[in-house]
């Protein structure tokens, strides 16, 4: 009789340990679901608009075009990335970018901001840029552009300003109000208030 009410339990035992590996189970997803880190999106929702996510020093970053080749490679002294409106800083920043077809820029500045991280930067604080068009082209070269702030479209091949910026190519030199440079067709547009002698055809002085 002992030995079947031993027999009886053991078997009770065997069909209730399936269950027990579940409930096991189940408590040990619930433990990692709450000691897992929370997602990326979510900690970065608490960063402060104006605390940045994340800051390099001394830092680099390169773009290569479909082929593989390198489209530019930009340098900053500083980079801080922050996630409201997805914006990033370089302090000291250093751009050189080449096409396929050879038309080179180098831009420099002591402060530079990117929105989005596109091909769009633009440049303040002492922005400086040197624009040689491809071998063979046409178009005068290089050209130097400088003024309190530059925008740089380096996928629409756009240099704009619209604020006083100084021209200088080897034709002359122009200063105006505001300014729009396309590396494409090689032409220049410097409008507001012009000042300074330029004999160039490329270059389009006009009035507001």
């Amino acid at each position: 009789m002992k030995g079947q009410t031993l027999s009886a339990l053991w078997r009770g035992a065997q069909s209730l340990l399936p269950m027990a590996v579940v409930a096991a189970l189940a408590a040990y997803t619930w433990w990692l679901v709450q000691s897992a880190p929370r997602p990326e999106a979510a900690a970065q929702a608490e960063v402060p608009a104006s605390v940045p996510d994340y800051v390099l020093e001394r830092a680099q970053v390169e773009r290569v075009d479909a082929q593989g080749r390198r489209a530019s490679l930009m340098t900053g002294s500083a980079m801080r990335h922050y996630q409201v409106g997805d914006r990033l800083e370089v302090d000291g920043l250093d751009l050189v970018a080449e096409d396929a077809a050879g038309q080179w820029l180098k831009a420099t500045s002591r402060h530079a901001l990117y929105q989005g991280l596109g091909d769009r930067v633009t440049l303040t604080q002492g922005a400086h840029v040197q624009a040689r068009p491809a071998p063979g082209a046409r178009a005068p070269g290089p050209l130097v552009f400088e003024g309190q702030e530059l925008t740089v479209d380096m996928a629409k091949r756009l240099l704009t300003s619209s604020l006083p910026a100084r021209l200088t190519s080897p034709d002359g030199r122009l200063q105006g109000s505001r300014l729009r440079h396309d590396a494409r067709t090689g032409i220049t547009d410097v409008g507001g208030r012009v000042t300074g002698a330029f004999d160039a055809t490329p270059v389009v002085a006009n009035a507001p």
